[in-house]
């Protein structure tokens, strides 16, 4: 599961959060392929196209738990490829 943010985006209200969190564990639950929820925070303004030249910011939760948080300065689309493929961070 994905939640897509640009750069000038702010965190979430308490509202969208608790959703999210909510999803992350009934879907944790449901699902023993689930691999968790990814709030890939993109390095840019909104445009395209997506590439390695620009960087993402990447927050990985699986049944309420941050299991891991990383920035890349560059790759941004082999790491987002990389989840799509693996379900899991670009180490």
């Amino acid at each position: 599961m994905f939640e897509w943010k640009w750069i000038r985006e702010t965190v979430g209200g308490p509202g969208t959060l608790q959703s999210l969190h909510d999803m992350d564990v009934a879907f944790n639950s449901a699902s023993h392929t689930y691999t968790g929820l990814f709030i890939v925070r993109m390095g840019w303004e909104e445009e395209f196209p997506l590439d390695d030249t620009q960087k993402c910011e990447i927050q990985h939760i699986c049944g309420g738990v941050v299991e891991n948080h990383v920035h890349y300065s560059s790759n941004a689309r082999t790491a987002i490829q990389y989840i799509l493929d693996h379900g899991k961070l670009l180490s």
